[in-house]
């Protein structure tokens, strides 16, 4: 045998069984859920046949459910953004500051990342109590101070509940998200920021001319994440209110409507159309990460 051969024959052993995880728990679940998508399976039944008429009835339909699907796209949307929004408020920015030489910064780097391995469930309940208008601590202690005189209701329907979702999520994510961009920090060659002082650079100079355009595969990478979990989110909202969410309807995030759907007269029909044109939203927007990447990554 060759060398490259012996070469090849390593290379597909050791993809081989990396290879064969993203079949059986990606590949095959897609598939799998493409095929109940078009049939009007539910709970206990195979279900027949029916074509696209899950997505037509999803996209273009009058019925109750397009409504709900085209609503819970939209608050999906919008916790993408505000989540990627806290990846810099919070993550990134918690990043810098560790970066530089502060005192104690293993303890902050303890603080900071202990919020990420409470479950995501545990998260929502516990700012669920936290927050209540009649019991919450955090109002209590907003009236005790006279910064406010009513209670406010974090939870309350529309952008309220919407904001209050955005920065619990960023709360407990931030840790992850400060290790990931400390991460690209300390593969920046320290010569060129070194170079950037002496030439005379300030800080904001030094940040937006040479350490951001140097860290921007981990801006992508720590995008990435953030895109793919906010499609997904499921445990945070219903820690905060709930399966049926009370009525708080920009909660009924995508992953939640699933669930919803899955187990209800609607069936795993409808919810797996919906799932499906997810996971295609999911893929085009990876496509366009990835092209970020290649496009925008600057050597020094």
């Amino acid at each position: 045998m060759s060398k490259e051969a012996k070469e090849y024959v390593q290379y597909l052993a050791l993809m081989t069984p990396a290879l064969l995880f993203f079949i059986i728990f990606l590949i095959f679940p897609i598939l799998s859920g493409a095929g109940i998508a078009l049939t009007n399976a539910k709970v206990g039944g195979g279900g027949q046949f029916i074509g696209l008429a899950n997505f037509a009835d999803l996209l273009f339909g009058q019925s109750f459910l397009h409504e709900k699907f085209i609503r819970a796209f939209f608050w999906t949307a919008v916790f993408w953004l505000g989540n990627w929004a806290t990846i810099f408020l919070l993550g990134f920015t918690l990043a810098l500051i560790l970066y530089e030489k502060v005192k104690f910064k293993s303890f902050f780097l303890i603080i900071i990342f202990i919020p990420y391995v409470i479950s995501n469930l545990v998260v929502g309940f516990l700012m669920r109590m936290l927050l209540d208008p009649t019991i919450g601590a955090v109002n209590w202690m907003l009236m005790s101070t006279g910064l406010i005189r009513e209670p406010i209701t974090f939870l309350k329907e529309g952008w309220p509940a919407s904001l209050t979702l955005i920065l619990v999520t960023g709360w407990k994510f931030a840790g992850f998200n400060m290790a990931i961009f400390l991460g690209g920090l300390v593969s920046i060659p320290k010569e060129t920021i070194e170079v950037a002082m002496i030439d005379g650079c300030t800080y904001i100079q030094r940040l937006f001319k040479v350490i951001i355009p140097q860290m921007w595969p981990t801006i992508i990478a720590a995008s990435v994440i953030c895109f793919a979990g906010s499609w997904q989110v499921f445990a945070i909202p219903v820690g905060l209110a709930g399966t049926t969410h009370g009525g708080v309807k920009s909660l009924d995030l995508l992953a939640v409507v699933f669930y919803r759907w899955a187990f209800s007269k609607v069936g795993f029909g409808y919810a797996s159309a919906m799932m499906f044109l997810v996971t295609l939203v999911l893929f085009g927007g990876s496509i366009l990460h990835l092209l970020l990447v290649k496009a925008k990554t600057v050597e020094y």
